[in-house]
């Protein structure tokens, strides 16, 4: 009897060996698939990281601005740059303010109402000289609770404040660049949002004007000009700029405006570094003053908010009391 096999020779078949083989190709690819979808969401998450405005963090600049982010809320707030942001607002608040971040999160820049309206509010923060551990626990509830809070380690103090507005505008330029006009206030401003956007949306062209409007200093056209006892007017120092309390930008002139501090010597008044010379530095910039805008009186009655885009010195318990009024149409 003859035999078709040598002898010490097992004889494996091969269908069940190719369904194993077939098996581990099938899950190699698809783990492969699964790794590159991690890799595209994470990346789709990062999009901002394409910013080339991080690389002007590596090069020498006369004020160059390479503070690291101690809260960063990234992309959350103004998402990719194919969604919509008809105003992104920028609010300099000061590390103990909570109570005003609070009161403007609870009145004029409530979350749920701006949204509807493609407006965005953030506040931007600074840092502490010396560790406060009751402080910084207070912070991160505040950044955990609303993710609103954009804080950089520079120390946070009235002379830093050109610091905070510039910190400001690069995290505008980086992170939301598609907004169509970004607005710099203080944590102490009364916004009436609705008649802002009325204004910027009736008077402009917000695709190809540039624009920065408020109230204009040292201006013509401006604000008047403060006079000594022998009723001569002060002598102006720096360019036309526009009162930090509230001024509102293009916002096709974030990243310009950026760009041109880095290489400006730095002032302590913030508003004419940034609307003033950064403003001269890029050219072809046309400043509008609007008596709707605070040149920093205060308000006289809650009412005058219905016609004031924004209101100067306004406390917690104002700020409610304002908002409620125009809400329920008491003025």
């Amino acid at each position: 009897m003859t035999h078709n096999m040598c002898p010490g020779k097992i004889e494996v078949k091969q269908g069940p060996l190719l369904l194993i083989l077939g098996l581990v190709l099938i899950y190699i690819y698809l783990l492969k698939q699964g790794r590159g979808s991690d890799v595209d969401i994470v990346e789709n998450e990062k999009f901002w990281l394409k910013s080339s405005l991080w690389v002007e963090d590596t090069k020498k600049h006369k004020n160059p601005h390479k503070y690291d982010y101690l809260m960063n809320p990234e992309g959350s707030i103004c998402g990719e740059p194919t969604l919509k942001v008809d105003l992104l607002v920028l609010v300099a608040s000061a590390l103990k303010h909570s109570d005003r971040r609070l009161a403007i999160r609870e009145t004029w820049g409530d979350k749920m109402k701006m949204d509807k309206i493609n407006v965005k509010i953030l506040f931007l923060l600074g840092t502490t000289a010396s560790q406060d551990d009751q402080l910084e626990s207070q912070l991160n509830t505040e950044n955990e609770n609303y993710s609103d809070l954009v804080r950089e380690n520079f120390l946070d103090s009235y002379q830093n404040l050109t610091l905070k507005t510039v910190a400001g505008v690069k995290w505008a330029a980086i992170f939301c660049n598609q907004a169509r006009w970004v607005m710099k206030t203080d944590d102490d401003m009364y916004v009436n949002i609705p008649l802002l956007m009325y204004h910027l949306d009736t008077k402009y062209n917000s695709g190809s004007d540039r624009v920065i409007t408020g109230c204009i200093k040292n201006g013509p056209n401006g604000a008047p000009q403060p006079v000594n006892s022998a009723g001569m007017k002060f002598k102006s120092v720096h360019p036309p700029f526009t009162a930090g309390a509230g001024y509102v930008v293009s916002g096709n002139l974030i990243e310009l405006l950026y760009r041109a501090s880095l290489s400006i010597s730095i002032i302590r008044v913030e508003d004419a570094f940034l609307t003033g010379y950064c403003a001269k530095a890029v050219g072809d910039i046309e400043k509008q003053h609007d008596k709707q805008f605070s040149c920093g009186e205060l308000v006289a009655r809650d009412c005058d908010m219905k016609i004031k885009m924004t209101g100067h010195k306004v406390t917690p318990e104002r700020m409610k009391l304002i908002n409620t009024k125009l809400e329920n149409n008491l003025c």
